[in-house]
């Protein structure tokens, strides 16, 4: 997710009329009673008023920010989701947590259980399909995260997907993602610092991927920064500044189309 989130409309669903959902793939499915199927596109939904009832449910999912978490010094503070969101019935959801530690954060035992303890809290929501972690851990937090993902995994409740987010440059290390316990990594293809961006932008539009095989399935890209080409049966996940529109999606959907 970012640093910084009608009626239906014809012209939409005939044009995500070619859209196909796609499943997860790889070597780590989503967990559930039955098998999981992901809308191909989602879209990431930040704290601010927002209307999406002109998605297609079928066809588009939502991953809103349900609650925020800050590590600083040895306290945890959490603050839900401010605004409301209505989407359409039937519509795929995944609840947003977001983590963020300050540099005085001392990453204890004890502030380890109760971040675990609040992101499972977010099953509060309604007709939930999974969960995403959203932590961008710096080098010092990585030990502190992966306990995290260790201990949330033990806790996880079966019928929900577990799906985190990456900076694009973990999906270029070796050793990093390897083995970590979510079902799903969703790469931030945006945000990424002039030179790495330009060089990753670069490797991708001569036909390369990431290193890393469990970051080739789902990508996040945002709609104010250039973007890779389009491959096809890769999930996207779309984050946008502001409220989404009508307007925006259907200039996002006409550039996704076959």
């Amino acid at each position: 997710m970012p640093r910084v989130a009608h009626r239906p409309v014809a012209a939409v669903a005939l044009i995500l009329a070619g859209l196909l959902s796609v499943g997860l793939s790889g070597d780590r499915p989503w967990r559930g009673r039955s098998p999981l199927v992901m809308p191909a596109m989602m879209l990431w939904v930040w704290d601010h008023p927002q209307d999406l009832n002109f998605i297609d449910p079928q066809k588009v999912g939502v991953a809103f920010l349900a609650e925020r978490i800050f590590l600083r010094g040895d306290r945890v503070e959490m603050i839900p989701r401010g605004h409301p969101i209505f989407m359409p019935p039937g519509t795929v959801r995944v609840a947003v947590v977001r983590i963020e530690a300050a540099s005085d954060a001392v990453l204890s035992l004890e502030q380890r259980r109760e971040v675990a303890d609040a992101v499972l809290s977010v099953q509060r929501h309604a007709r939930l399909s999974g969960i995403q972690v959203d932590f961008e851990a710096v080098a010092s937090h990585r030990p502190f995260y992966r306990a995290l993902l260790n201990d949330l995994r033990r806790r996880w409740p079966t019928d929900l997907a577990f799906s985190i987010t990456a900076l694009a440059s973990w999906c270029q290390e070796k050793k990093w993602l390897d083995d970590l316990p979510a079902d799903e990594v969703v790469p931030m293809f945006y945000r990424m610092g002039e030179d790495a961006g330009r060089e990753l932008r670069r490797h991708f539009a001569n036909g390369g991927e990431f290193r890393q095989p469990i970051c080739r399935n789902p990508m996040g890209l945002s709609i104010d920064e250039p973007r890779p080409p389009h491959r096809p049966g890769r999930r996207l996940y779309w984050f946008n500044p502001k409220p989404w529109t009508p307007s925006v999606w259907r200039q996002i959907v006409a550039e996704v189309s076959p």
